[in-house]
């Protein structure tokens, strides 16, 4: 068969693991650490989330209204990350809008 065909047999198999709730509204980024043991997500609300994948339970969460959350990943550490800001972005909690009030 064609290899655009056994692609589409592979995605028909797929199906979902988990369902990210603690989020309202879009997820913006995933990551998992070098274990994969820990995954993170961050969101269009401003929350960074650490999730369990052996549980699928949510292990921490992180509110940042003033500078919002964007691409977010783990670090050489296992248990420490960084994130960027997404203050500048037109529509994000704390940016342009509300960098001049």
């Amino acid at each position: 068969p064609e290899p655009w065909a056994r692609r589409s047999v592979y995605m028909e198999a797929m199906a979902a693991g988990a369902i990210l709730s603690e989020h309202k509204g879009r997820v913006m980024s995933l990551d998992f650490n070098g274990s994969g043991e820990l995954m993170l997500s961050t969101g269009e609300d401003d929350r960074l989330c650490v999730y369990s994948c052996q549980s699928g339970q949510l292990q921490r969460a992180v509110q940042s209204p003033r500078y919002g959350v964007g691409i977010a990943r783990f670090t050489h550490d296992p248990l420490s990350v960084i994130c960027a800001s997404r203050a500048g972005e037109a529509g994000a909690a704390g940016g342009a809008a509300g960098a001049a009030g």
